[in-house]
């Protein structure tokens, strides 16, 4: 309000005088209480002289970087009026152009001097009536920086005549237009302080709308305030653009009249920056659009003019309206950079119109500094002219001097962001560059964002260092600095950059991490508007991409509950951080996830139910733990209620509910579940001799039943490992017996097939049941002692040593009438078995973590010992055994006897059994542990 001092002492209108000098609002004299801040937007209002005065220039005029939300404007709107006597709904000093701003309507004269006017008059000399080229002496400034200008700067506006004619007159030849340019070539003011008031001088309502969320909304409504009508009127009744125009001509509202420049008067509508429609809007708001477009240009009569005005690299998304406008790129304009000559008169003339000069060379080092091969750009060409008309002198001369003083283009240019950020300390700085980078796309693209999902964005920062407000106070200042951009649609505020010219410079911000979380925010943005459309959940690919930064994104409430939904869809777990966002949905969730016949998507429910904890919770938890078909439901279930419950949960299983009888059985496995998962959450000595025995016996099944493919494949493996050891060991023994026999070659061909066959066979047999039987034990007893093994292989021995022995000998009774005795049998299964467990065992427990070839090497010897030990104690293993059925049979070929002279001569016969003894250990053993070994590395690599 400086400059407006200087150029005048107050206005005068009926009986009021606003003292500009002394800062008063008098009424005959009398002075009238008004707020400091109110009375200079008083004064702003006065001194625009019957012109539209938008909120957010009255914001950035009289509060400058203070954030003041609309209501806080009304109530000082209201305050003002109550002083002039004024009534909001038949105005005579104040209109309120509703979500625009306000017009002072009065009949206001400025005077020079501060003369009373309650009993006196003024003189003619001393008041003056306030034009618009005074109010240009008024004006702040007289570039626009970063921002665009506006209607009210036309008189500021120089360098596009000729284009503004060009456009204008194409314009009025079509109902439809395409301007469209590079970013930052000015664009939005061609629009605003060109072509509007020269279309409106002709007689044509304009409007220029800019939504980000609802143009045909927004459209509708300005034609609404524009007729001054409202719901409420009984002769307006428009839901549609057409109805709205038939209406208005109907009222008589606009007067499109024919003149020599315009053949008729047509409302012409401007949708500015026009890519946001492709980049903001969702599908469904899209098609909704352009039906209403496609409806507006079905009548030929309508006089509506549409004008797009878009980035360039977003033309070929126009497409989209040849439905509903066939010629939609028949009539387009491309804006380009400022020529040379357009140059120097955007340089000078603003100037001029506020009464400042450029010294001549001033403006050819300009031009010479900001050329791009005789092409201009209007931001660096603003940026660089708004400094230097800071550095003006008192005569309000802009010199060669204070140019290169300032380092000449180039310097300023660069300089300027670094400048505005330098102001903060090291914590602010980092906020800060948080919300600028926020304001831009993971390619670059600036963007349009509500302030509430910017604080949303930042929570995650904000809450490292405990500041909440810092956030609010640096868009204030980032405002203030012309770095961002505040504007207002439907009474929320959005932000974004002050313009594209500075998104290189932040692009270079982001880390490789940050921009994969733009990445991850586009997605999950897309997602919203998939779910919003068309229901669909977000797919595992962009869920691989979003959740990772899932908790750094800033979720809304919406997006939480959309991403928790589709990990539940997926049979995905859900994060706990994630749950406590969305707990109040979180029932609805579970009870829709546990509706599905899908087994993942059923048990991510009850995983999600561990946030909640009420009895519905407790009540559904124990359903599905007692009675649910499927097992893994079963137990998944009831680990949920043992986590929960603790040591409490042995009685929500034993104790029945109204009405309800479960079974001893059901009961014993459940409880046998939650045992599984903690042994400390369910005492056997609190539950009866039965259920315990049950529960036990559950307990074993449970773990067999979880272990059961890798008890299998070992189990196998091991059997097979055994069967090859056999198989080795057959053919050994039949090559020694030839060899020292001598025997024809079809002797001992028909010996090796007959021994390897056996060896293989019994080699298989025993490995089953001593693989078995160790890993099933390992399995079971896994969170006991690993010693449990052991007794596992000697079971599992002994069952097959057993089985074997009875069956063989009854066969050969049964066949041959002999009865051998002596073979290999329950003993020598139990000693062997229990010798390649313990011995696996036993070197597990020296090293803590062996090696496979360890573990194999510590069986081999366990197995060798125990076939050793057999032999001394008068058991008999593979060799052993044939002997004794060989000599039952007087022509046997297998006899050991010829093998006696490579043996001690003393006692041959021994020493060669107990050798036997440990080399079949030895080899069983081998190729047993192997196998598993070989198989438990395949198992864990998966």
């Amino acid at each position: 309000m400086s400059q407006a001092k200087a150029q005048t002492g107050g206005f005068y209108f009926d009986d009021f005088f606003v003292d500009a000098a002394n800062r008063q609002l008098r009424h005959r004299g009398e002075a009238l209480p008004l707020n400091s801040k109110y009375f200079d937007v008083l004064l702003l209002l006065i001194s625009e002289g019957g012109r539209l005065v938008e909120k957010q220039r009255i914001f950035e005029t009289v509060w400058g970087s203070v954030f003041v939300t609309d209501a806080a404007l009304t109530q000082c709107i209201k305050d003002i009026r109550k002083q002039l006597g004024d009534d909001a709904s038949n105005p005579r000093y104040i209109k309120t152009v509703p979500k625009h701003g306000y017009i002072f309507i009065g009949n206001a004269v400025a005077t020079s001097g501060t003369a009373q006017i309650g009993n006196g008059h003024l003189t003619a000399s001393q008041i003056q009536p306030v034009t618009a080229t005074e109010n240009l002496h008024l004006a702040a400034r007289p570039y626009k920086f970063l921002d665009y200008y506006t209607e009210q700067d036309s008189k500021l506006f120089f360098g596009r005549e000729a284009e503004i004619a060009a456009i204008g007159s194409q314009i009025l030849a079509r109902r439809s237009f395409i301007l469209h340019g590079r970013s930052g070539v000015g664009k939005s003011s061609i629009i605003r302080a060109g072509l509007a008031p020269q279309l409106r001088a002709l007689g044509n309502p304009v409007f220029v709308i800019r939504s980000f969320t609802d143009p045909l909304g927004s459209m509708l409504e300005e034609l609404a305030d524009a007729l001054n009508v409202n719901d409420e009127s009984p002769d307006y009744q428009a839901t549609t653009i057409a109805e709205a125009i038939e209406q208005a001509a109907q009222l008589k509202a606009f007067i499109l009249e024919a003149t020599a420049d315009a053949p008729q008067g047509s409302v012409i509508f401007f949708l500015d920056q026009f890519e946001e429609f492709f980049s903001l809007l969702d599908e469904a708001a899209r098609e909704r659009f352009i039906a209403a477009v496609g409806e507006l240009f079905a009548n030929n009569h309508l006089p509506v003019k549409l004008v797009f005005a878009l980035r360039e690299d977003y033309l070929a998304e126009m497409s989209q309206f040849k439905i509903a406008i066939p010629e939609i790129f028949h009539h387009e304009y491309r804006l380009k950079r400022l020529s040379r000559d357009q140059a120097a008169r955007a340089i000078t003339e603003p100037a001029l119109a506020v009464g400042c000069q450029y010294e001549p060379q001033l403006v050819g080092k300009l031009l010479q500094d900001l050329s791009d091969h005789e092409s201009f750009d209007p931001p660096q060409l603003q940026i660089v002219c708004d400094r230097l008309f800071d550095a003006r002198n008192e005569q309000g001369l802009l010199t060669l001097a204070a140019y290169e003083g300032l380092g000449t283009a180039s310097q300023i240019l660069a300089s300027y962001l670094e400048r505005v950020l330098r102001r903060f300390n090291t914590t602010e700085l980092k906020t800060a560059k948080a919300i600028l980078t926020a304001l831009i796309a993971d390619d670059g693209r600036r963007l349009v964002l509500p302030a509430a999902k910017i604080n949303s964005q930042l929570r995650h920062h904000l809450q490292q260092s405990n500041d909440e407000n810092r956030a609010a106070r640096l868009i204030d200042e980032l405002i203030a600095a012309r770095i961002a951009r505040r504007r207002y649609h439907e009474g929320e505020a959005w932000l974004e950059l002050a313009h594209d010219f500075l998104t290189p410079e932040i692009s270079r911000w982001l880390t490789a991490e940050e921009r994969e979380l733009k990445q991850a925010r586009s997605v999950l943005e897309r997602a919203i508007e998939n779910y919003t459309a068309h229901q669909l959940m977000i797919d595992n690919d962009a869920l691989d991409v979003v959740l990772p930064f899932a908790e750094q994104l800033g979720l809304t409430k919406e997006e939480a509950v959309l991403l928790t939904r589709s990990l539940m869809a997926r049979g995905r777990q859900a994060p706990e951080w994630l749950l406590r966002r969305v707990v109040s949905a979180l029932p609805e969730l579970i009870d829709a996830a546990l509706q599905e016949t899908d087994a993942q998507i059923r048990l991510s429910a009850i995983d999600a139910a561990k946030i909640l904890r009420d009895d519905q919770t407790r009540m559904t938890l124990r359903h599905l733990a007692l009675w649910d078909k499927d097992l893994a439901m079963r137990k998944a279930a009831s680990i949920a209620l043992a986590d929960w419950l603790q040591t409490e949960v042995a009685e929500v299983f034993v104790k029945d509910q109204p009405g309800e009888t479960v079974g001893t059985i059901r009961r014993a496995i459940s409880l046998a579940m939650a045992r599984d998962y903690d042994k400390q959450l369910i005492r056997l000595n609190r539950l009866s001799p039965l259920v315990s025995l049950l529960m036990v016996g559950g307990l074993m099944w449970v773990r067999l039943l979880r272990g059961g493919r890798a008890i299998l494949l070992q189990g196998t493996a091991g059997m097979l490992g055994a069967a090859a050891s056999g198989l080795v060991g057959g053919l050994m023994l039949a090559l020694a017996l030839a060899i020292a026999r001598q025997a024809p070659a079809v002797e001992a061909a028909s010996l090796m097939l007959v021994l390897v066959a056996l060896g293989t066979f019994i080699g298989g047999l025993g490995g089953f049941g001593v693989s078995f039987g160790m890993v099933a034990a390992t399995h079971i007893t896994y969170r006991h002692s690993r010693w449990w093994s052991v007794v596992g292989g000697a079971a599992g021995g002994a069952a097959v040593g057993g089985v074997t022995n009875l069956l063989g000998v009854d066969i050969i009774r049964a066949v041959f009438g002999q009865n051998p005795s002596g073979i290999t049998g329950a003993l020598e299964g139990a000693v062997i078995g229990a010798g390649v467990s313990l011995g696996a065992v036993l070197i597990t427990e020296w090293l803590k973590t062996p090696r496979g070839w360890q573990r194999v090497l510590g069986a081999a010897l366990g197995g060798c010992g125990a076939g050793i030990l057999l032999t001394i104690i008068g058991g008999n293993l593979f060799s052993g055994s044939l002997e004794i059925v060989a000599r039952s049979f007087a022509d046997s070929q297998i006899r050991l006897e010829p093998l006696a002279p490579y043996f001690s001569r003393v006692h041959y016969s021994h020493i060669r059994e107990i050798i036997f003894g440990g080399i079949e250990g030895l080899m069983f053993a081998t190729g047993l542990m192997t196998a598993i070994e070989f198989t438990m590395r395949k198992i864990n690599d998966r």
